[in-house]
């Protein structure tokens, strides 16, 4: 029994976007082939990159970075959501929460400004603490920010 041919347009799509997802079953999920069909794909993808076929590499590009692009937009939606969610809730967030939160937001920031943050990161040394350490040190923190600034007054 003869599976469904496809062209080679839609072999061309399928490597671009396994490139950008990355797994078989990814592609094999999203444009209905086998699994079996989409790891001859891959396997044999230096045919279609090399020009024995109607589609060439560049294509391949303007595949991938379609993809990408619709990726990206769907990361900063999702940003987006997790941001309002954080906004509402971050006056219930504790110590940890707050400090971990921040770091993460300030290094996301700093890199998005063209900035590279030196060092370890607050977020990463925060999240290699237990809960309880990582409380404590952000009390100590706070604890010192409020004498600071009652000192300023």
């Amino acid at each position: 029994m003869q599976g469904k041919k496809y062209s080679d347009l839609e072999i061309a799509q399928a490597l671009a976007i396994y490139d950008v997802e990355g797994t078989i079953e990814g592609v094999a999920r999203e444009v209905g082939a086998t699994r079996n069909t989409v790891r001859k794909w891959v396997m044999n993808r230096s045919k279609y990159e090399n020009g024995n076929s109607v589609i060439k590499a560049e294509t391949f590009h303007d595949l991938y970075t379609r993809k990408r692009d619709s990726l990206l937009k769907a990361n900063i939606d999702l940003q987006h959501k997790a941001l309002q969610q954080i906004d509402k809730r971050i006056g219930e967030a504790n110590a940890y929460q707050a400090a971990l939160i921040y770091g993460i937001l300030h290094d996301k920031v700093t890199r998005a400004t063209g900035e590279t943050p030196a060092g370890s990161t607050t977020n990463i040394m925060i999240s290699n603490m237990g809960q309880e350490e990582a409380t404590e040190l952000m009390a100590r923190v706070l604890e010192r920010a409020n004498s600071s600034s009652k000192k300023g007054d």
